[in-house]
């Protein structure tokens, strides 16, 4: 099965949402333009499952366009546990690489400890151990990790990969990115306001508690 899987750019966990947000609001879908597949790593999942149990809405939301897009095919999980995805020679040098960059991961429980831009280090990592050359990332933490460790690979933004890859203007580019942050900045106030409502009707139960 490994031998069959293609070349296709690995896109990581701010990425993904960017993704999303560009299919909700300017009906782009880069999963279905140039490439057949994109590759999404399961510390990618990992970090999505965790936002959206901290009731994050996009998180959420993006978790089920990735749920969608697994049923069509036009994305592949990269599992470090695969193996048809990553032989014996490629997983000792991701868990090597896990070791030296402290990225925390527990083959018993299939899972990850949160750290800061995991989803970007373990993205180029796999990116590194299938020589594929290219990651997408809106994450500035990637092109500065890559630069240091990972310097063969190509790490593409929003903007760099609507234009270098899908043939966008800049112009175009740039007003689909203003919308996707827009979109983003709405759901953070949304997910804002709903905290604290949350909080302030917990404060009222503590309260209520106290009284009886």
């Amino acid at each position: 099965m490994g031998e069959k899987l293609g070349v296709y750019p690995i896109c990581d966990t701010d990425f993904w949402i960017k993704l999303f947000c560009l299919i909700k609001k300017v009906k782009v879908d880069l999963t279905r333009c140039k490439h057949e597949c994109l590759y999404v790593p399961d510390a990618v999942r990992f970090e999505l499952n965790k936002k959206k149990i901290e009731e994050h809405v996009l998180s959420s939301e993006s978790l089920s366009f990735l749920r969608d897009k697994l049923k069509l095919n036009e994305v592949y999980i990269m599992n470090i546990l695969d193996s048809g995805m990553f032989d014996d020679k490629e997983r000792k040098y991701i868990l090597r690489a896990f070791s030296s960059h402290q990225i925390a991961y527990s083959s018993k429980e299939k899972s990850f400890r949160r750290s800061h831009n995991l989803g970007e280090k373990v993205s180029l990592i796999y990116a590194a151990a299938k020589k594929l050359p290219v990651v997408l990332s809106d994450d500035g933490g990637a092109k500065s990790f890559r630069s240091i460790h990972f310097k063969n690979i190509e790490v593409y933004n929003v903007k760099e990969a609507l234009c270098n890859m899908y043939g966008y203007s800049n112009i175009d580019a740039q007003k689909y990115i203003d919308l996707v942050r827009k979109h983003e900045d709405d759901c953070e106030k949304s997910n804002l306001k709903s905290q604290s409502v949350l909080g302030q009707y917990k404060k009222m139960l503590l309260e209520k508690e106290k009284n009886n």
